[in-house]
């Protein structure tokens, strides 16, 4: 059952990254925080910690497009969190890659979703896909 939260304090920082280079780009964040329930212990988890937040997550990737070719990887990282009743869910780090190629009017399209095929969760009990692979066909005038 999900459960409002009355009042969260959360403090942090965040960084980021962005790298344009011709045909190339990259990018990179970082976030630190404190998610925290201001009622403690939160109704949720029975912690501090708010439901479902990590107290720090990352990412970085790379692209590249010289048309009609498009490329990319992108690397998630999430850290441990804590989910109802104060179940620990621990981190995990998903690789993600794409590519397409435009022909005239039309895109094709590939995508791969967590390339190594990480088990995780992102709430208890809810495993999440393994990995997955995705084919679009476009048009476009």
């Amino acid at each position: 059952m999900a459960v409002n939260v009355d009042e969260v304090r959360n403090r942090g920082v965040e960084l980021g990254w962005h790298l344009d280079a011709g045909a190339w780009s990259a990018r990179a964040s970082l976030l630190k925080q404190d998610p925290r329930s201001a009622a403690r212990p939160d109704p949720c988890s029975g912690t501090e910690r708010l439901c479902r937040r990590a107290d720090e997550s990352a990412a970085a990737g790379i692209a590249f497009h010289r048309h009609p070719i498009r490329a990319g990887l992108d690397v998630l990282g999430v850290g441990d969190r804590v989910d109802f009743g104060g179940t620990p869910l621990p981190g995990y780090a998903l690789l993600n890659a794409t590519g397409g190629i435009e022909l005239g009017h039309f895109r094709i399209g590939a995508r791969i979703e967590n390339v190594l095929d990480t088990d995780y969760q992102t709430a208890a009990g809810f495993r999440q896909a393994g990995r997955s692979a995705y084919l679009t066909l476009g048009w476009r005038r």
